[in-house]
């Protein structure tokens, strides 16, 4: 029942776009990973319901994962994720936004150490190895050989940096836009060779019905 619901307010939307032809009119789901939420997404946002302040804005806060499913199945026009790992079907477009390279946070104190040496001999507290970011963490880990403590594991990038903040760990992150938490008191140490890049960048339809919305929502990019 919930999926013909789904199908049937989608394909309104469809009948809807399809009668407004290029116009930028109606609706517009835009998704967004938490950090890209706060980082990328106001500003281009900002510029896009100025220009168009008719067209209503629904947002979709959600894991790359989850929102790149979303917009394969036309349920979203357009999503900010990290990069997918895997090649894209060719229904999908995707244009980069920022790449952040992945750092170690840890306390002030422990700052003159090298990365290597505090996620080997600190209590490490994980990027989730369930979202894509957090992969390309283990990944860089696996690759160097590096032998971990693990203390924790968890998904939100920004309750990582608290937990550093109270001294419960370090953690490989990538180094995402601000805003960070406010107050933090952590130190952002450079890996050394061959670190890991999480990619942000937006995902959607080649030939959706409501192109003409989606282009001129990645034009703000640029604006």
């Amino acid at each position: 029942m919930l999926d013909k619901a789904r199908t049937f307010l989608n394909d309104l939307r469809n009948l809807k776009s399809i009668a407004v032809g290029q116009t930028v009119v109606g609706e517009f789901r835009l998704g967004a990973v938490t950090t890209a939420l706060t980082g990328y997404v106001p500003q281009m946002l900002s510029r896009f319901m100025s220009s168009y302040p008719d067209v209503g804005v629904f947002i979709e806060p959600g894991t790359s994962r989850e929102l790149f499913d979303q917009v394969r199945d036309d349920r979203l026009d357009v999503a900010m994720i990290v990069k997918p790992e895997f090649p894209l079907d060719k229904s999908l477009m995707f244009e980069p936004i920022a790449d952040e390279p992945f750092i170690v946070i840890c306390k002030p104190d422990l700052a003159h150490r090298t990365a290597e040496d505090l996620l080997t001999n600190e209590p490490l507290i994980r990027y989730d190895r369930g979202h894509w970011g957090g992969r390309l963490a283990d990944s860089y880990l696996l690759e160097r050989k590096i032998k971990t403590t693990d203390r924790l594991e968890l998904d939100s990038l920004e309750a990582i940096a608290v937990l550093v903040d109270r001294g419960l760990g370090v953690s490989l992150v990538p180094d995402w836009s601000n805003p960070w938490p406010a107050g933090l008191d952590v130190a952002k140490v450079k890996l050394q060779k061959g670190r890991p890049v999480r990619s942000i960048g937006l995902i959607w339809l080649k030939h959706s019905l409501r192109s003409a919305t989606v282009q001129a929502f990645l034009r703000t990019r640029s604006s």
